[in-house]
């Protein structure tokens, strides 16, 4: 749940659409709406670049033009937590929902925020609301924040279902694949963590020398020889120097 690669995308992706919207407003009530929605999404970008200053100084704009939009204190708040501020982060949340409570992008950023501060059980039902809202197009992925807010509590079996009920909505659904890999290789249920790994490794273009170690680890214990060699070469491919690399050529050398 990185801020900028899972709050900052999602915000940037939501004003994208918003800016297409059609209305039958007056141009003279419609066009602060839109400069705000604009300069929220530079904002945004400039966040994403480092640019902190530049991005305060279209919100600050944003929030001249806009000031009861939900989208402007919701990047409001992301900047705030980028610079250190949470307090006030926290506040901007919170004054977005109290504009549109049923925002289930806010919620998700939000549910974030609090996983990140420690507040586990709050941020899940944050997460929970997003993943229930109907507007929200990608509930799969709050459902996996919800996961990995849980496995932080820790409740490894609140996680697991969580983790189950995104792959529910999406099959391809990178975190919940990846962490009940992990679960089932920690339960010895070998089987089941490989065929969760392997869809991983699957759909992942150039997979991480962690991903694919563990999948070499899964596939042997479940006595897939030929699998986990074929994952260990490719791991020997992409990543010839890593630590992962030496411990595959160390497991093949140590067969009997």
């Amino acid at each position: 749940m990185k801020i900028l690669g899972c709050m900052a995308s999602i915000l940037v992706l939501a004003l994208a659409g918003c800016v297409t919207t059609t209305s039958s407003a007056p141009q003279s009530q419609a066009s602060p709406r839109l400069a705000a929605r604009y300069n929220t999404r530079l904002a945004v970008i400039y966040m994403q670049e480092g640019r902190m200053d530049l991005a305060q100084h279209k919100l600050a704009q944003a929030l001249r033009e806009a000031p009861e939009m939900p989208m402007v204190h919701n990047a409001l708040a992301l900047y705030y937590e980028q610079t250190g501020r949470s307090d006030l982060a926290d506040r901007q949340y919170r004054v977005s929902l109290n504009r549109d409570a049923n925002n289930p992008d806010t919620q998700n950023n939000y549910g974030a925020f609090l996983c990140r501060r420690g507040k586990y059980r709050e941020s899940i039902r944050y997460f929970l609301k997003a993943s229930n809202n109907l507007n929200y197009s990608t509930p799969d992925k709050a459902l996996a924040n919800a996961g990995l807010c849980a496995l932080k509590i820790p409740d490894k079996a609140r996680a697991k279902k969580y983790f189950m009920r995104s792959l529910a909505i999406n099959r391809d659904q990178g975190q919940a694949l990846w962490h009940l890999g992990l679960l089932g290789f920690e339960m010895g249920k070998y089987s089941a963590a490989n065929r969760y790994l392997s869809r991983l490794i699957g759909i992942t273009q150039r997979p991480p020398a962690i991903m694919l170690w563990v999948a070499v680890e899964a596939a042997w214990a479940s006595g897939r020889r030929a699998q986990a060699q074929r994952y260990g070469r490719e791991l020997l491919k992409l990543h010839p120097n890593s630590p992962e690399a030496q411990k595959f050529i160390h497991l093949v050398g140590s067969e009997p």
